[in-house]
């Protein structure tokens, strides 16, 4: 299955005050960081249509969460950190998929391991 095609929606600017440059900045490395991993095929292959569709949304909120973080850093800087985050997070996506395509019922166990997931992300970022 081909990943499906997003077009991200407008959101509001992270933090009041901000210009639209920074607004847009933070946008285009939103849509890039995204991008890089949506285009991964084997993150969605074997799943069915409505489970991929759910685990990229579910990927984008957290690219989204960790984009806005990198706010008050330069290009250089944001993507650093961004790129280790995308690596982390395809590996955990490519096991989350695998695991639910192989499941009996592969909506609720994706809920399920997304759900782990948010605990293992947000671990590893305290850490």
């Amino acid at each position: 299955m081909s990943p499906p095609t997003y077009a991200l929606a407008p959101r509001p600017e992270e933090k009041s005050g901000a210009s639209s440059v920074d607004a847009e900045r933070l946008t285009q490395r939103e849509a890039i960081a995204f991008e890089r991993l949506a285009g991964d095929e084997m993150l969605t292959a074997d799943l069915i249509d409505d489970v991929a569709i759910e685990l990229l949304d579910w990927a984008r909120e957290k690219i989204r969460t960790w984009v806005a973080a990198t706010a008050g850093l330069d290009e250089e800087e944001a993507w650093a950190r961004l790129e280790g985050q995308l690596q982390q997070l395809r590996r955990c996506l490519r096991r989350t998929s695998r695991i639910s395509a192989s499941s009996a019922h592969p909506q609720t166990t994706l809920k399920a391991q997304l759900a782990a997931l948010d605990d293992e992300l947000a671990h590893d970022v305290e850490a």
